[in-house]
């Protein structure tokens, strides 16, 4: 049976692997829940490596139609995404 992570717990795992892709691991503790994070160096490749890693990494499968830049804007916006992926309610 997988447990499913808490809010707090995906949110740490959502910067760590936004840092690793940027490939600034300083920004893992600095990431503002609301900013764009193409503020932060993230380009269409790279958000493209998120979403992978996202969803190996959570064991979730985004839609063709998911796929758009208002769900991956803004931590924020991805950690709302995932989370109700996932089935946990923040």
């Amino acid at each position: 049976m997988m447990t499913l992570p808490s809010s707090k717990a995906m949110t740490a795992d959502l910067k760590h692997l936004i840092a690793e892709v940027i490939e600034k691991p300083e920004l893992e503790y600095v990431l503002d829940m609301e900013q764009a994070i193409e503020e932060y160096g993230i380009d269409s490749m790279k958000i493209i490596r998120l979403i992978v890693l996202i969803e190996s990494r959570f064991n979730i499968a985004f839609a063709d139609e998911e796929l758009v830049l208002d769900n991956f804007s803004t931590l924020q916006s991805i950690a709302d995404k995932v989370l109700a992926k996932c089935g946990v309610h923040s």
